[in-house]
């Protein structure tokens, strides 16, 4: 008898434990704020571009002025494959508490097929208009944030645009993407890159191992292989940006980013870095590359923040209504490591803006 009573004890505890999560979620206070997300880069029904900021949004039980949830497949401003619609004409007549750009690289019809080789093809849609950047500033009201991300700027988008956000953000792009590759023989490896640098050196693509390849507007490819550097590309907080987001973590980030150069007015609180041989050094110094730049800048004084890198793009859909204790996301940090700069470092500083929205509102 005395089993059977412990035994249900304890079966109760595990009951519990595994509910409180779930249960904290549905007990918390629900938030009001309006985002709007633009992302012209949705080819197909993965919403991966902005899927990252959307979980978030659920996590943090953030619902849209008129109380309805915010949906990945459905609130945001680009491409809509599923209705095959493809919004050409940004309207936003009113002052949302956030803007979001999260990418508008576009839609090209080699991304259309089951599987995507990297191929470069026709873009059917994509690129940021002066159209559309002149009504994102009538827009951005005195208390509204502006967020943008790598691929806002660069490559479709013209430059007569570019140098107009430039201006207004604060910063310039130097032309370089770069990314770190583990294997620079697997599929992540775009075919483009591959030829690009048969092309540039006249060699066949042969490259074993991992490597850092950076890339300009003009297609010129930079490698960096093991002898050029050591480890990864490094997310680092600065002193400020420790300040700004005290829950984040440094972490290796593995995805694309670019190269850009902030004016005195912009406040660096992250920057990337890499371990580089005198040899790799000299590789990026002589195509005008720092070994160091920023990786989140941000205008104290007008609610804007650039990110260098395609932060809110992650592959997989976690459930959010849950409220589980930070340990949780430190576990996923170290079981998804191609998921460890998501956990350690964009989703709390997201969380810290997305607080201070809300604080600035009251």
């Amino acid at each position: 008898m005395v089993y059977r009573i412990v035994f249900r004890f304890l079966l109760l505890v595990a009951v519990l434990i595994i509910a409180w999560p779930f249960l904290s979620w549905q007990w918390k206070e629900e938030r009001q704020l309006d985002v709007a997300v633009i992302d012209k880069t949705v080819p197909v029904e993965d919403y991966r571009e902005h899927l990252g900021l959307f979980w978030i949004l659920e996590n943090a039980k953030i619902a849209k002025p008129d109380g309805e949830w915010y949906r990945a497949e459905a609130d945001y401003y680009g491409n809509h494959p599923v209705e095959g619609v493809a919004e050409r004409n940004l309207s936003l007549n009113r002052q949302p508490d956030l803007i979001y750009i999260t990418d508008t690289y576009g839609v090209y019809r080699a991304d259309l097929g089951e599987k995507q080789t990297g191929e470069r093809s026709e873009m059917l849609y994509g690129g940021l208009t002066s159209y559309e950047w002149e009504q994102l500033m009538g827009a951005k009201g005195e208390r509204t944030s502006l967020i943008l991300e790598f691929n806002s700027i660069a490559s479709p988008t013209s430059n007569s645009v570019r140098r107009s956000v430039e201006k207004s953000m604060g910063f310039a792009w130097t032309g370089w993407i770069g990314r770190h590759f583990p294997d620079l023989q697997s599929e992540e490896v775009p075919v483009w890159l591959q030829k690009n640098y048969e092309a540039q050196t006249g060699k066949p693509w042969t490259m074993e191992g991992e490597g850092i390849a950076f890339v300009d507007e003009a297609d010129q490819v930079i490698l960096l292989q093991p002898g050029d550097y050591e480890g990864q590309v490094r997310f680092e907080l600065t002193e400020e940006g420790r300040r700004q987001y005290p829950t984040a973590a440094d972490s290796e980030y593995g995805y694309w980013f670019d190269v850009m150069i902030p004016d005195e007015k912009l406040a660096i609180d992250a920057t990337y870095k890499l371990d580089l041989s005198e040899k790799g050094k000299t590789k990026l110094r002589e195509n005008g590359i720092p070994d160091e730049f920023p990786a989140v800048l941000r205008d104290p004084d007008q609610h804007t923040y650039y990110f260098s890198g395609d932060y809110a793009d992650i592959g997989v859909k976690y459930f959010g209504k849950m409220d589980p204790p930070e340990s949780y996301y430190d576990v996923l940090a170290l079981i998804r490591e191609d998921e460890r700069f998501y956990w350690q470092s964009y989703v709390p500083m997201i969380r810290h803006i997305l607080d201070r929205i809300e604080e600035g509102k009251r």
